[in-house]
C-alpha cells in the first residue's frame, strides 16, 4: 500500500512538473497570443501574450467565452463564405474554427484582434486541431502574433514608394520637356543665328549703326 502511494504522488509530482513547464513554456511567449478551445467553442487556455494582447485576465475568459469574440464579426462572415464556397455547405460562425482544425487547414491569414477597450490590432494567425488520445478531435488552438508595427512599416514603405514614383515622373517629364525646347530653340553664341536647320552664318558689323549678313 505504502509503496503503490509513493508511485502515485511520483506520478502526480511528474505531472505538476510538466504543467508548470508547460505554463513557463506559454508564459514566455509574451508577444505571442495562444488561445485553446474546446469542441464547444469555449475557451480552455489563455496565455499571457493573450492577456497582453487583448487585455483580458485569463480567469476572465476560461470556460467563459470563446475565441470567436475577439475578431471582428465581418471578417468571420467572409471567412465563413470563403469556406463555404470551398466546402459546398453553410458554414456557420459558432462552427469556422472548428471546421478548419476538422480540415486541417493550417494556414496563416491576417486577422483584426479587438481589444477588450475596442481598439483594433493586425494578427498572423494559425489555427491548428487539438486531438486526444484516441485521434478524436476535441478542440482547436488559435496562435497569433502582433504585426501592427510591420503593417505601419509597410505603409510607410508603400508611401515612400509612390513618392520616389512621382519624383521620378516629374524628373522624367522635365528632362523630356528640356530636351524638346532645346531642339527647337538651340542656344547658339553671341553673334551667330540660324539660317536653315543644317547652316548658319555669322554676323557681321558694316557700320557702327547697323549690322549685316
Amino acid at each position: 500500500m505504502v509503496e503503490q502511494f509513493e508511485e502515485t504522488e511520483r506520478v502526480l509530482s511528474l505531472f505538476e512538473s510538466a504543467n508548470a513547464q508547460r505554463e513557463a513554456v506559454l508564459n514566455a511567449a509574451s508577444r505571442i497570443s495562444i488561445i485553446a478551445a474546446d469542441k464547444n467553442g469555449k475557451i480552455t487556455l489563455f496565455n499571457r501574450g493573450a492577456e497582453d494582447i487583448l487585455g483580458y485576465a485569463a480567469k476572465e475568459v476560461l470556460g467563459r467565452r470563446s475565441p470567436l469574440d475577439f475578431h471582428l464579426g465581418s471578417e468571420i462572415e467572409a471567412c465563413c463564405e470563403e469556406l463555404g464556397s470551398i466546402a459546398d455547405e453553410t458554414i456557420a460562425p459558432a462552427e469556422l474554427f472548428m471546421q478548419h482544425a476538422r480540415r486541417q487547414m493550417s494556414e496563416e491569414r491576417e486577422w483584426t484582434y479587438v481589444r477588450r477597450d475596442g481598439g483594433h490590432i493586425q494578427v498572423s494567425m494559425s489555427i491548428t486541431g487539438i486531438y486526444i488520445g484516441t485521434g478524436e478531435l476535441s478542440g482547436f488552438l488559435c496562435a497569433a502574433m502582433d504585426i501592427t508595427h510591420l503593417k505601419h512599416q509597410e505603409e510607410r514603405l508603400q508611401q515612400a514608394v509612390m513618392v520616389a514614383e512621382s519624383a521620378n515622373r516629374t524628373k522624367t517629364t522635365f528632362l523630356a520637356n528640356m530636351s524638346h525646347d532645346i531642339s527647337e530653340r538651340s542656344i547658339l553664341p553671341e553673334g551667330i543665328s540660324w539660317r536653315s536647320s543644317t547652316t548658319f552664318s555669322i554676323c557681321r558689323k558694316s557700320k557702327p549703326a547697323k549690322w549685316s549678313c
